[in-house]
């Protein structure tokens, strides 16, 4: 990932390389690795988002029935 500072304009280069990264997924993966997290407490987190996302779409059958 390369920024550039233009015109010795900083605080643009700053936001465009903060932007990049969010769009990249770099801070979500930082954050997420930063502590370690157990297989079952990851399962357990996976599952809650997919059921979040059901209920988000309105599709609440489609939920695996599998519980953790």
């Amino acid at each position: 990932m390369k920024v550039v500072v233009r015109k010795g304009n900083f605080e643009k280069a700053i936001r465009m390389f903060k932007r990049k990264t969010i769009e990249e997924g770099i801070v979500f993966e930082v954050r997420e690795r930063e502590y370690y997290e157990k297989p079952c407490d990851k399962r357990r987190r996976k599952h809650k988002a997919a059921v979040n996302r059901s209920k988000k779409d309105g599709r609440s059958n489609t939920v695996p029935q599998k519980r953790y």
